[in-house]
């Protein structure tokens, strides 16, 4: 499901960053777009799942970091360091798979270095590797303050309740343009 208090965020910069330019050549799309990996790292273990044992709550598999897949929107300052032939800066915005892996619920914004292996000049190649480093927001699945890892349920509740909390942190993003 797509969290769509978000999808403004996401399409309002996707639309803006093709109509830069009021001519968008098809064939340089990596100009503006690029697929790639992003590493996110939960503050709070991110709960795949638990069970009761003894009457106390036991976590039998938790996520602390999670690699996903990327699209990302992206544009890269020209001119900015003239003498850097191979190497811009640039900033993205992108949007991948939450950590149940099931939905585009992830997304997330921050700046990037553009490596190109021929010259920027050479405006024909668009091809580039982009790492970035940025913020993302998720929803991640949590125990309850009142069922935490080995404490003993609350009265009258039989299996392990789970919440669904936001969370914001740091994100490593590697991608290669179209």
């Amino acid at each position: 499901m797509i969290r769509k208090d978000l999808v403004i965020f996401t399409l309002a910069p996707l639309l803006f960053a093709t109509n830069v330019h009021a001519e968008v050549d098809p064939e340089k799309l990596g100009e503006y777009f690029s697929f790639g990996l992003s590493v996110l790292h939960f503050k709070d273990p991110h709960i795949e799942s638990a069970e009761v044992r003894n009457g106390v709550v036991r976590v039998t598999d938790k996520i602390d970091n999670r690699v996903t897949p990327w699209l990302q929107a992206q544009y890269i300052f020209d001119g900015t360091i003239s003498n850097w032939n191979y190497v811009k800066p640039g900033i993205f915005l992108g949007v991948g798979f939450g950590p149940e892996g099931n939905s585009l619920d992830t997304f997330g914004v921050g700046g990037m270095l553009s490596m190109k292996r021929t010259k920027w000049s050479d405006k024909e190649d668009t091809r580039s590797l982009n790492i970035g480093l940025g913020l993302y927001t998720t929803k991640v699945k949590r125990l309850p303050k009142d069922a935490q890892e080995g404490m003993a349920l609350p009265e009258g509740v039989e299996s392990v309740p789970f919440i669904k909390e936001n969370e914001t942190g740091l994100m490593l993003n590697i991608s290669f343009s179209i």
